[in-house]
C-alpha cells in the first residue's frame, strides 16, 4: 500500500483482492510462482464448441486458439489441416474425418495445456524440437528434482518453399527457429539438444559440412551445446497431449484427395467472382492438379536422387560400422534395405554400398541363411563309343513290398541307345546287384563304363571287386547332385509314372508291369537320336502283334547268306552307328547351348583359397541353416568339382559341385573382377 500511495495510485478496496495463490487475468492464470497457464474459466464451453461449417467459423476458431499457443507444443501442427480451410466460404464437401480429428484435438489440447514456468537459471535448459511437413516447432524446459519444468513452447507454419526442403533441412530450420526464439535464455549458456531426428547427432563430427548446414553454420554454432537423439519429442511433453499428435507418416505428403478437392472448390470460388469462369473452367483444372503434384513423388527422377544426398548428414569414419551394423542386426536383411534403413535416418557417405556389402560378408547367420543363386560350369555330355559301351545305373522304389517280395526297380541305361533294362529286385544288399550285373552283362556284354551315385550298394567290395576284374572304368557321381546322373534319374521316373499308370489300384503287383514297362522305354523313339532303342540295339525292327504263323521266314536254315549278315553288320557298323552318333552330338550340342542360356554359368573356376559356403543337403526342417561352413578351395577335380579344407585345413571327404557352393570371399589377392559374377543373394 506504501508503494502505490507512492506513486499516487488509488485503489477500489471492493475489486481489490489480497492473499491469492494465483491471479486470472487476459485470459490467463499466473501462479504464486510465476507459474502460466490458460484460464480455464475461459475454457469451460471449449468441447461445446460447434463444428465450423464456413471458412470464416475456422478464422474464428483458429483466433481463440491462436491467443494460447505459446503453452500449446507443435501448434502448427495440430492446426495444420484446420489451417488450409480459412479462405473457403463452405466447407459442406470438404469436411472429413481428418479435419473433425484436428478440430477435436485442438480443444483437448486447450484443456490439457501444461504449466509453464518461469526459468531458473541455476539449472540448464533442454531444446527439443520437430519438424513436419508442414510446421516446426519445439520446447525449451529444464530438469528440476526429476521433474519436467516447460518454460515455453514456440512453433510456426511453414511457408510454400520451406515445405519443399529435405527432411534434415526443415529439422535445422527448427532448431535454427527455436535458437533465434530463445536467444536470451540460449546465448553464452550450455545446454542440451534433444532432437527425434538421428541424422542431426552427427551435425557436430562432420568434417565437411552439407549444403543444407552452411546456410545456418554460424547461427547454429555461435551456441554451445550438447545433441542427444530421442524418439520422437512426444517423449518429453505429458502424455495426455502427446496422444493427441498424429504419427508423422499421416502428416507427410500432399498427394491427397483432400487436397485436390480444396484446390478445385477454392480455384472455383475465385473464378466465379470473374465473368469469364466458363472460358477458363478447364485452365484451373489443368493448375489444380499442378498444385498437388509439387509434393516428390515416390519415383524420383535420377537427378533429383543424387541430389537429395547433397543434405544427407555424414557421420564419422569410426562409427559408420555401428550404424551399418545396428541395421543390419535389425532382421539380417540384405544392402538394399540396410541402405534405405541408413537413408530413413538421412545419413550417407561416399562407398556406403561396398561398407554394408563388408559387413555383411562376414555375419555367419547370413552366410549359413541367406539362398544364393548358384551357377554351373559349362556342360559336358558323354558321347560313348557305340551302343553298350556305357551303363548308367540307379535303384526306385514304390514304398511298397509286392506279393512276390520285390521292394526295388534296378534301373539302367544305355548311353548310346537309350536302351534301359528294367529289375525287380527284393533288396538293395551288395550281393543282389552284384548277381543283376551278372545276369545282364552276360546277356548284352561286359561294357567300358558303368556310373552311378555314391550308394552303398554300388561301391560295395563285392560290387567293386567284380567290376575291377573285369576292366570296368567306374565312376561316381557326387553326392546329393542329381545332374552328376542325370539320365538315370530320369528314366527312373519315366518308369515309376509308366508303371504306376497302369496298376489300376492293385500297388502290390507293381512288379508284374516291370517287363512290360521296359519293352514299351525301348519302343519309344528317343529325343536324343530320333531312334528307337531297341531298333539300334538289335539293328532291326520289332515285330508287331499279329499273326505270324501264314508268314514264311526270310532266311531259309537249309540256304543261309552268312554275307548277307556280315554286309547288314558292317553297314550298321560304318553307317548307322556314325550317323546315330553323329545325330546325339547335335543333340547335346543344342542341349547344352540351351542349359547355357537359362542358366548361369561358370566359366572361371574359383581361385583356389577362395572362402566358400557349402549347401546343407542334409536338413531335417525349415529352421535348420541353409548352408554350413566356412571352407576353402584347395583344387579341383577332373569333373570340375571342388576339393575343400575346413579352417583346420582338415580335407573334406566329399568333392562339392559348383552348384552346391556359396562364394562368400576372394583370396586377398585376387578381385571381384577376376570371377564371373555367377552369386548374387535373393533378397526377400
Amino acid at each position: 500500500l506504501k508503494r502505490l500511495t507512492a506513486a499516487n495510485l488509488i485503489i477500489n478496496v471492493e475489486k481489490t483482492h489480497f492473499a491469492q495463490s494465483c491471479v486470472n487475468i487476459l485470459g490467463w492464470t499466473i501462479g504464486n510462482n510465476g507459474s502460466l497457464i490458460p484460464d480455464q474459466r475461459k475454457l469451460t464451453n471449449i468441447h461445446s464448441w460447434p463444428t465450423p461449417k464456413t471458412g470464416r467459423q475456422v478464422m474464428s476458431f483458429l483466433g481463440f486458439a491462436n491467443y494460447f499457443r505459446n503453452s500449446l507444443p507443435m501448434f502448427s501442427r495440430l492446426t495444420a489441416p484446420l489451417d488450409r480451410l480459412r479462405s473457403l466460404n463452405s466447407l459442406k464437401e470438404i469436411w472429413n474425418e481428418t479435419h473433425e480429428y484436428s478440430f477435436r484435438n485442438i480443444k483437448d489440447a486447450l484443456v490439457n495445456a501444461p504449466v509453464i514456468h518461469i526459468p531458473d537459471l541455476k539449472y540448464p535448459f533442454y531444446v527439443a524440437t520437430d519438424a513436419s511437413a508442414y510446421g516446426i516447432g519445439g520446447v525449451v524446459y529444464q530438469v528440476i528434482d526429476q521433474d519436467i519444468k516447460y518454460n515455453a513452447f514456440a512453433a510456426r507454419s511453414l511457408s510454400p518453399t520451406e515445405r519443399r526442403y529435405h527432411t534434415n533441412k526443415r529439422e535445422l530450420l527448427a532448431i535454427v527457429f527455436m535458437f533465434e526464439r530463445y536467444n536470451k535464455w540460449l546465448y553464452n549458456r550450455h545446454f542440451t539438444l534433444t532432437t527425434d531426428h538421428k541424422a542431426l547427432i552427427y551435425i557436430k563430427k562432420q568434417v565437411v559440412p552439407n549444403a543444407a548446414m552452411l546456410v545456418w553454420f554460424e547461427t547454429i554454432f555461435e551456441y554451445s551445446f550438447d545433441i542427444v537423439h530421442c524418439p520422437g519429442i512426444k517423449n518429453i511433453i505429458p502424455d495426455a497431449l502427446s496422444r493427441l499428435f498424429p504419427d508423422d507418416n499421416k502428416l507427410e505428403g500432399g498427394n491427397n484427395v483432400n487436397n485436390v478437392a480444396i484446390y478445385n472448390i477454392r480455384g472455383k470460388e475465385k473464378e466465379k467472382r470473374k465473368p469469364t469462369f466458363k472460358e477458363k473452367s478447364k485452365s484451373y483444372e489443368t493448375q489444380t492438379y499442378a498444385v498437388t503434384s509439387a509434393t516428390p513423388s515416390s519415383s524420383k527422377p535420377l537427378l533429383h536422387r543424387a541430389l537429395q544426398f547433397e543434405d544427407y548428414i555424414t557421420p564419422p569414419p569410426e562409427e559408420r560400422k555401428d550404424i551399418i551394423l545396428k541395421a543390419h542386426l535389425l532382421g539380417h536383411y540384405g544392402i538394399k534395405a540396410i541402405e534405405q534403413t541408413i537413408h530413413g535416418d538421412n545419413l550417407h557417405w561416399t562407398n556406403l554400398r561396398q561398407d554394408i556389402q563388408d559387413v555383411i560378408s562376414k555375419c555367419h547367420e547370413c552366410k549359413m541363411f541367406n539362398i544364393a543363386k548358384t551357377g554351373y560350369h559349362p556342360p559336358r555330355s558323354i558321347l560313348p563309343d557305340g551302343p553298350l559301351d556305357h551303363w548308367v545305373m540307379d535303384l526306385g522304389t514304390f514304398n511298397i513290398t509286392s506279393t512276390s517280395g520285390n521292394n526295388f526297380l534296378l534301373v539302367m541305361v544305355d548311353l548310346f541307345s537309350r536302351f534301359t533294362i528294367l529289375k525287380a529286385i527284393p533288396d538293395k544288399q551288395a550281393l543282389t546287384i552284384a548277381k543283376q550285373f551278372v545276369d545282364i552283362f552276360c546277356t548284352f556284354g561286359w561294357p567300358k563304363v558303368i556310373a552311378s551315385d555314391n550308394g552303398k550298394e554300388f561301391t560295395a567290395t563285392i560290387v567293386t571287386e567284380l567290376i575291377n576284374n573285369s576292366g570296368i572304368d567306374k565312376r561316381v557321381s557326387n553326392p546329393f547332385n542329381p545332374l552328376g546322373n542325370s539320365v538315370n534319374e530320369a528314366f527312373v521316373g519315366i518308369a515309376k509314372k509308366t508303371i504306376v499308370k497302369q496298376l489300376q489300384g492293385r500297388k502290390e503287383d507293381w512288379d508284374l508291369y516291370v517287363p512290360a514297362t521296359q519293352y514299351a522305354m525301348n519302343l519309344k523313339y528317343s529325343r536324343l537320336h530320333k531312334s528307337r532303342p531297341y531298333t539300334v540295339i538289335f539293328n532291326k525292327v520289332p515285330n508287331d502283334m499279329k499273326d505270324y504263323s501264314h508268314i514264311k521266314p526270310t532266311l531259309r536254315s537249309d540256304a543261309v547268306d552268312s554275307k548277307a549278315i556280315e554286309n547288314r553288320l558292317k553297314y550298321a557298323t560304318e553307317v548307322v552307328i556314325p550317323a546315330l552318333a553323329k545325330r546325339i552330338k547335335e543333340t547335346q550340342d543344342v542341349d547344352n547351348a540351351y542349359f547355357m542360356k537359362t542358366n548361369k554359368i561358370v566359366h572361371t573356376p574359383f581361385p583356389l583359397h577362395s572362402e566358400v559356403m557349402i549347401k546343407n543337403v542334409n536338413k531335417e526342417n525349415k529352421t535348420d541353416p541353409h548352408y554350413e561352413g566356412p571352407f576353402y578351395i584347395s583344387g579341383m577335380t577332373t569333373n570340375g568339382s571342388y576339393i575343400l579344407v575346413d579352417k583346420q585345413n582338415n580335407l573334406l571327404s566329399i568333392d562339392v559341385p559348383t552348384s552346391h557352393l556359396k562364394l562368400i570371399a576372394l583370396p586377398s589377392n585376387k578381385s571381384a573382377e577376376s570371377i564371373d559374377d555367377q552369386h548374387y543373394e535373393i533378397q526377400a
